[in-house]
């Protein structure tokens, strides 16, 4: 399924050259249940290979990109320590980062000051 999504979107012209595929992991899942009554949501996640992200990714991946990025909007879908480190870096760098704390995860409330939004 990864290597379809990941044609599709070259197709639109996304630039993929920093997707790391994992040949040993599947390509993670999520699978949403919605009660429209009430509007509350149950979402099951099987990461896969969003658990294989590591901080030598984000770090070639910032050295590659650096000077053509502003923004790095990150989530709690992959390891914690790379989110962590994804944050210090790029706030390093002066870049704006935004944090999606989802899904809900206990954080280490230190790494709020490398969050803009």
């Amino acid at each position: 399924m990864g290597r379809m999504v990941l044609r599709n979107v070259q197709s639109k012209r996304v630039d993929v050259s920093y997707v790391h595929v994992d040949p040993g992991t599947h390509t993670g899942v999520a699978f949403i249940v919605l009660n429209e009554s009430t509007g509350e949501n149950l979402i099951v996640v099987a990461p896969g290979a969003g658990d294989s992200l590591r901080t030598e990714h984000v770090e070639r991946a910032l050295a590659g990109l650096q000077g053509r990025v502003r923004v790095l909007l990150t989530q709690l879908e992959v390891p914690l320590d790379t989110v962590y480190y994804a944050l210090r870096r790029c706030k390093e760098l002066g870049l704006v980062t935004v944090l999606n704390p989802a899904p809900a995860r206990k954080l280490d409330p230190e790494v709020l000051e490398y969050v803009d939004g």
